[in-house]
């Protein structure tokens, strides 16, 4: 059974108030996943590949064996997307169609983030929806979210009859694996797990971030945000 996080952000995530909103470097990153004996991650930063793109050089670069999956978190008018297996960046703050199209014309998976999570409308709207969104699964399980807002997403993937994956949502890499999307393949590749979830052929093994690791992420996010400020620079995407 190969293990994968499928929500992983790094350094190459831009946030208006903390500047980065993911505390570690893609390179952080691989190190850590492979500390957490995992085969697979997707690093999905928000609005961009660039993560993806520096954690796959280095994995290369290394022979590190550990599978990276491009992807990105884009932002819609509705709320967010999780895209896997494209290979360009996509526009954000598109409509939820026009970016699910936007990747699948990369071939790519659209997966509803967090759907009920508060800055999100996507559960709603899909709860709502006559014609059903083409989305190829959704996130049922989020371990940065409230327990409420994923339970609701459980119903509503058996609701549309969509998959059902897990991600850490991880912005600090002690956060990397508690939710873990597992698959039963031999060969690990992109594209034998992309089709895995398209098909729902996974299962899940879930945990919360601790309250602990909250405060940790969020005290050295406040730290960076200092250094900011006082122009003594920050981590970059790196």
């Amino acid at each position: 059974m190969k293990k994968l996080d499928l929500h992983i952000h790094s350094t190459c995530s831009k946030h208006k108030i903390w500047g980065i909103d993911g505390l570690n470097t893609p390179q952080e990153i691989v190190e850590m996943a492979i500390k957490k004996n995992l085969d697979g991650i997707a690093i999905t930063d928000h609005n961009s590949i660039k993560g993806s793109e520096k954690a796959i050089q280095y994995v290369k670069k290394n022979n590190i064996p550990l599978l990276i999956i491009p992807g990105s978190e884009i932002r819609t008018t509705k709320g967010d997307i999780l895209a896997l297996g494209i290979n360009e960046d996509i526009q954000p703050n598109l409509t939820i169609l026009e970016t699910i199209d936007a990747i699948k014309d990369q071939g790519g998976l659209a997966i509803a983030a967090h759907p009920f999570k508060y800055n999100s409308k996507i559960g709603s709207i899909l709860k709502e929806h006559s014609s059903p969104l083409p989305f190829d699964a959704i996130e049922i399980f989020n371990s940065n979210i409230r327990k409420n807002a994923n339970n609701k997403a459980v119903q509503l993937a058996e609701m549309l009859h969509l998959p059902g994956v897990a991600g850490s949502d991880a912005h600090i890499a002690s956060n990397i694996g508690l939710a873990k999307t597992l698959i039963e393949i031999d060969n690990l590749s992109i594209d034998s797990v992309l089709k895995a979830i398209k098909t729902g052929q996974i299962k899940l093994n879930c945990k919360y971030i601790s309250l602990h690791n909250t405060f940790n992420l969020y005290f050295k996010k406040i730290g960076h945000l200092f250094k900011r400020i006082i122009g003594r620079g920050n981590k970059s995407c790196i």
